[in-house]
C-alpha cells in the first residue's frame, strides 16, 4: 500500500501585487505569515504522518518553499521537484511519478489541480469535489494494485493541522 500526503502550498504573495512589481507567477514567494503558519502545519503533519520518505514539489517557488519547510519538520527530508505538479500538468504524469517513488510520500502543489487529482483518485471519472485551502492537506492510501482507486484517510484545513501537537 502506498500513502500520499497531499498538501497545498502556504500563503504566498498576492498575484496582482507581485505582477505589478514585475514578479512572475512562478516566482511568487511565501509571505512571512505563510512561512510561520506552514511551520506550525508541518509540525502537525509530522505527528500525523511520522514516516514520510520523500517530498515531491511543483517547481514554482511558493510550492518549493512550502516543501522545504515541511522537510525541516522531518529533520531534513529530501525534496524533489517534478513538472508533474506544475499547474495544468496531466494527472497521469503525477500517477506515474508516484508509482515509481517510495511507499510514503508527500506532494506539494496548487489548486485547482490538487483538488481535481484527489477527486479523480478517489472516484475515477468524477469532476473535482475537493478544494484545498492554502496549507491544507489530506492523506490518501493507494492499494498495491496499479491504477486502483484511492482511499481518503483524512482531510484537514490548516487551522486544524496547526493545532496538532506531539503528546
Amino acid at each position: 500500500m502506498k500513502q500520499v500526503l497531499v498538501l497545498r502550498h502556504a500563503i504566498a504573495q498576492d498575484r496582482e501585487v507581485a505582477a505589478a512589481s514585475g514578479i512572475s507567477d512562478a516566482e511568487r514567494a511565501l509571505t512571512a505569515k505563510g512561512r510561520q503558519r506552514m511551520r506550525d502545519v508541518a509540525r502537525g503533519l509530522a505527528v500525523l504522518v511520522p514516516e514520510l520518505e520523500l517530498i515531491f514539489t511543483s517547481p514554482l517557488r511558493r510550492a518549493r518553499q512550502t516543501a522545504e519547510i515541511v522537510a525541516e519538520a522531518y529533520s531534513g527530508l529530501a525534496v524533489k521537484e517534478t513538472v508533474a505538479l506544475s499547474p495544468g500538468a496531466p494527472p497521469a504524469s503525477l500517477h506515474r511519478q508516484l508509482a515509481a517513488g517510495p511507499r510514503c510520500v508527500a506532494i506539494v502543489g496548487h489548486e485547482p489541480d490538487l483538488g481535481e487529482w484527489v477527486s479523480r483518485s478517489l472516484v475515477p471519472g468524477q469532476s473535482s469535489f475537493i478544494q484545498f485551502k492554502k496549507g491544507g492537506a489530506c492523506l490518501l492510501t493507494f492499494p498495491a494494485a496499479q491504477g486502483a482507486q484511492a482511499e481518503l484517510r483524512w482531510f484537514c484545513p490548516p487551522a486544524i493541522l496547526r493545532r496538532v501537537t506531539r503528546r
